[in-house]
C-alpha cells in the first residue's frame, strides 16, 4: 500500500490503513507537487479520515498574504494578459510557477538545494495553474462536501510559505472530530527527510493517530 504525503490532503481509506497495520510497507514523496489542488467534491463516500500538512485552504487569501495590495493588482493584471494571450491564440500560455506561487527564503533554498536535483522536478505550468489556486477554498466547502470524519492538521510553526494561521482558521472551522499538531520550530518543507528528526517524531504521530482514530 503506497500512502503519499502532499502538501494538502492525504486520503485516509478504510482498507488501506488495515493493509498498512498488516505490516505493508508504506512510501512517502512529493511528485509532481504543483497538481496537489484536490477538489473536496473528490472524496469518496468511503473515506475514514483526512490528513493535511502544511497545507493553506483559501486560495486567494494565500495569494493576497504574499503581496502587497499594489503587487496583488499588478498580479491580477498580468495574470488576465496571460489569459488573453491564451484565447487570441488557442495556445496554452506556460510560465515559471513561482511567478504564480511565490516562496519565502527558507522554502526557496530548499527548492534550489534539494528538489530541483530530483530527477522530474521543475519545468513551466499551465497558466491555468493560477486559476485553481484562485478557486481553491476547502474552507468554504466543509460543511457542504466533507462528511464528519477525523480530521488531523500538521503545520510547522515557523511555516512562511503557508502560515500557521492557515491550520488554525481550518481547525476552528471543521465541523468534526479534529487535531492540530504544530511542529516546533519547523518550516515549510526543509524537514521532510528521512533523517530529519522532526519528520521522525511526525512518522510517530500520524501512527498514533490513526490508530487512535481511524483503525477500529
Amino acid at each position: 500500500v503506497k500512502i503519499l504525503l502532499m502538501q494538502i490532503y492525504i486520503y485516509v481509506h478504510e482498507s488501506r490503513v488495515q493493509l498498512f497495520f498488516k505490516g505493508q510497507s508504506v512510501q512517502y514523496g512529493m511528485k509532481n507537487w504543483w497538481f496537489y489542488i484536490m477538489p473536496l467534491n473528490g472524496i469518496t463516500p468511503d473515506l475514514a479520515g483526512i490528513i493535511s500538512i502544511n497545507g493553506f485552504y483559501n486560495g486567494a487569501r494565500f495569494f493576497k498574504a504574499h503581496r502587497s495590495e499594489a503587487e496583488y493588482k499588478k498580479f491580477m493584471i498580468w495574470l488576465q494578459k496571460q489569459r488573453f494571450e491564451e484565447v487570441k491564440t488557442g495556445k496554452s500560455v506556460r510560465v515559471d510557477p513561482f511567478k504564480i506561487y511565490p516562496l519565502d527564503a527558507v522554502t526557496r533554498g530548499y527548492v534550489d538545494e534539494v528538489l530541483f536535483k530530483t530527477d522530474g522536478f521543475g519545468g513551466d505550468i499551465d497558466i491555468g495553474f493560477a486559476y485553481s489556486l484562485l478557486r481553491y477554498n476547502p474552507e468554504g466547502q466543509l460543511e457542504q462536501q466533507v462528511p464528519e470524519v477525523p480530521l488531523l492538521i500538521v503545520h510547522g510553526e515557523n511555516n512562511r510559505l503557508h502560515p500557521l494561521s492557515e491550520a488554525q482558521s481550518l481547525y476552528q472551522k471543521y465541523p468534526g472530530d479534529k487535531t492540530l499538531h504544530i511542529i516546533p520550530g519547523a518550516g515549510h518543507t526543509e524537514w521532510m527527510c528521512d533523517d530529519c528528526k522532526p519528520f521522525q517524531k511526525l512518522v510517530s504521530t500520524l501512527l498514533t493517530w490513526l490508530e487512535s482514530k481511524v483503525v477500529t
